[in-house]
C-alpha cells in the first residue's frame, strides 16, 4: 500500500493537477554514447533538443551545477523548444554548499578568494573559503541568465540540491530562508541528502518549508542509514519527485567514502511496479498541487527516457510516434542549407560550397577555376564526425531568398536573411564569418569562398 503524502501545504480550493515529466539532462554522456534515444550519434546539440522536446515536455539543466549559467545559452533553448516546454535549472555548487573545481572557477570568483586559499586533493576549493560578496555576485549572475527562461514562460523550477553534508541546523535554516529573496517571483525547489534533515526532522523541516514557500523534492533512492527519507511531502503548490534508481550498491560505495561513476550510483532501469507505486505517490496530490514533476535522474543509456515514456503512459500522457518524429526530422534535415569543403583537382584550392540540399548537391564546380574535378573532404568542423559539416535546422531555405552559390555576396546576403530570421542559431559568429569571407581576394568577379573563407572563420563550432 503507498503510503499518503505529508501535507504541508492545501490550496484555498482544490486544484487541477498538471503532471510532468522529463529527464535530468537531455545529453548525459551515457544516453549519448551507449543509448539509442536519438538516431544517429552525431546529432548537432539543437538537432538532440528538438528531438528531445518531442517526447517530453520538461528538463532539467545540470550543466549549471558546475559552471554559471550563461544568458545566451538560455535564449537559444528558448528559441529551439516549442511553446510551453519548461527548464527547470540546478544552481551553481556554490550556493549548494558543495566545493568549486578550481580548474573552472569563474574569474570573478578566484579575485574574490583570500591569497592563503589553495585546492585540496582533489583539486576543489573548499566552499567554506568564498566570502559573502562570493555569494551575492553568484546570486545575481544567475537570476539576470534565468530572465530569458523565465520572461518567455520557459522556466520551471530552480533547483538546490544540497550538499550531502549540509546537515539540518541554524544556519542551514537561515541559508535557505534567505532564498526567496534572493531569487523572487520564482518556483525554489531544496533537496536534502542527508537524514538530520528527514526522517530526523521531518515536521520541522516541512514545515519550515511550507512557510515560506519553497517546494520540497521528494526523492526515489536507495534506503542507507545517511540518506534523506523518501517521503513524498507538499509545501508549496508545485511539487517535485526526483527518480535516483534503487542502485544500493553505488550509494553505499560513496558512503564508505570511495567516489563512485555516475553509472555506478544512478544506473538504473526502474520495473513497472516500482514505477506504478511512484506514479501512485505523485497521483496522491491530486487537487493539492497545481504541478507535479516527475524527473528521471537513473542515469545509464536509455534508461530515464525508457522509464519517462513509462511514466507518461501510466499517467495517461500522450507519447509521441518515435517513427513520425524521425520522418519530421529527415524532412527537416534535407531541407537544411549545408556547408562543404572540398579540395579542387584544377587549382588544388580548397573551396567552400553552401548547397541547399544533398539532393543538390550532385555536380558542383569549383568557384575559383570552374572544374568540375573536386575532392568532397571530410569535414573540418568541430563536433561533426561525418562528412556533412554546418547543419542548422533552418526551415526551407527558398524563404531567404535567391541563392548564388559561386557568389560570395550572395552567398553572404542568404546567410545574413537567415541569420536575422533565426537570431541566435546563427548570430555573431554567422556575423564574423560573413565579415572575413568578404575580404578575400578576388570578389564577385572570381566568386567562391576559399581558404580562410568561412570554413576557416569556424562556422560550426558552437559554444
Amino acid at each position: 500500500m503507498t503510503d499518503a503524502p505529508l501535507l504541508y501545504y492545501e490550496p484555498p480550493a482544490p486544484l487541477p493537477t498538471e503532471y510532468r515529466v522529463g529527464l535530468c539532462a537531455w545529453q548525459d554522456k551515457s544516453m549519448l554514447e551507449e543509448g539509442h534515444f536519438y538516431p544517429i550519434k552525431s546529432m548537432k546539440a539543437e538537432e538532440r533538443l528538438w528531438w528531445y522536446s518531442r517526447f517530453f515536455d520538461c528538463v532539467e539543466v545540470n550543466s549549471t551545477f558546475y559552471a554559471p549559467l550563461a544568458a545566451d545559452n538560455a535564449v537559444r533553448w528558448v528559441k529551439r523548444t516549442p511553446a510551453g516546454f519548461l527548464f527547470s535549472v540546478k544552481a551553481y555548487a556554490l550556493l549548494t554548499g558543495h566545493h568549486l573545481d578550481a580548474a573552472r572557477l569563474p574569474e570573478p570568483l578566484q579575485s574574490m578568494l583570500p591569497a592563503s586559499a589553495r585546492p585540496n586533493a582533489r583539486g576543489q576549493l573548499e566552499n567554506t573559503l568564498f566570502p559573502r560578496e562570493a555569494y551575492d555576485w553568484a546570486f545575481a549572475t544567475f537570476r539576470e541568465a534565468l530572465r530569458p527562461l523565465e520572461d518567455s514562460g520557459k522556466l520551471g523550477y530552480v533547483l538546490f540540491q544540497m550538499a550531502p553534508w549540509v546537515r539540518y541546523g541554524r544556519e542551514a535554516l537561515d541559508y535557505l530562508a534567505s532564498l526567496p529573496d534572493r531569487l523572487p517571483g520564482l518556483t525554489l525547489a531544496v533537496e536534502f541528502r542527508d537524514a538530520s534533515w528527514l526522517p530526523a526532522h521531518t515536521d520541522e523541516v516541512l514545515r519550515f518549508l511550507g512557510e515560506r514557500g519553497l517546494s520540497y523534492v521528494s526523492v526515489d533512492a536507495p534506503r542507507t542509514p545517511a540518506g534523506v527519507a523518501t517521503t513524498v511531502a507538499l509545501t508549496s503548490p508545485v511539487a517535485v519527485l526526483r527518480l535516483h534508481g534503487r542502485n544500493a550498491a553505488g550509494f553505499l560505495k560513496q558512503l564508505r567514502g570511495e567516489s563512485p561513476s555516475v553509472a555506478e550510483k544512478y544506473g538504473y532501469l526502474y520495473n513497472e511496479a516500482e514505477l506504478g507505486e511512484i506514479v501512485a505517490r505523485g497521483r496522491g496530490l491530486a487537487g493539492h498541487a497545481r504541478r507535479v514533476y516527475f524527473k528521471l535522474n537513473n542515469n545509464v543509456g536509455d534508461a530515464p527516457a525508457i522509464n519517462g515514456i513509462q511514466i507518461r503512459e501510466l499517467l495517461g500522457l500522450d507519447n509521441a510516434d518515435r517513427t513520425g518524429v524521425e520522418a519530421e526530422w529527415r524532412r527537416r534535415r534535407a531541407r537544411c542549407p549545408r556547408l562543404y569543403e572540398y579540395e579542387c583537382q584544377g587549382c588544388r584550392r580548397r573551396v567552400s560550397l553552401l548547397v541547399r540540399s544533398v539532393a543538390g548537391h550532385t555536380s558542383p564546380r569549383c568557384p575559383r577555376c570552374g572544374s568540375a574535378e573536386l575532392s568532397r573532404l571530410m569535414s573540418r568542423f568541430a563536433t561533426v564526425k561525418s562528412e556533412d559539416a554546418r547543419l542548422e535546422s533552418l526551415g526551407d531555405p527558398s524563404q531567404y531568398g535567391d541563392l548564388d552559390e559561386n557568389n560570395p555576396k550572395s552567398v553572404a546576403r542568404f546567410m545574413k536573411r537567415m541569420g536575422q530570421e533565426m537570431g541566435e542559431d546563427l548570430g555573431d559568429d554567422l556575423d564574423a564569418a560573413m565579415d572575413e569571407a568578404m575580404a578575400e581576394p578576388g570578389g564577385e568577379g572570381e566568386g567562391g569562398l576559399s581558404e580562410g573563407g568561412l570554413a576557416d572563420a569556424g562556422i560550426g563550432d558552437e559554444g
